[in-house]
């Protein structure tokens, strides 16, 4: 595995670069809740959507 940070290769179970510091943990999570945070907007679009169609 490359660190995204550094460029420098670790070993592929690394949760931290020892070089850099980078935390791979800590940025998987943060990732995870921005796409989740997505979904649920593009649902109460697409639901909004849905209901003025009903409704005209």
């Amino acid at each position: 595995m490359i660190c995204p940070n550094c460029k420098k290769e670790l070993a592929d179970n690394a949760k931290v670069c020892p070089q850099c510091g980078y935390d791979f943990l800590e940025n998987v999570q943060k990732r995870g809740c921005g796409c989740t945070i997505a979904i649920i907007i593009f649902l109460a679009i697409i639901a909004g959507l849905f209901v003025n169609w009903l409704i005209s």
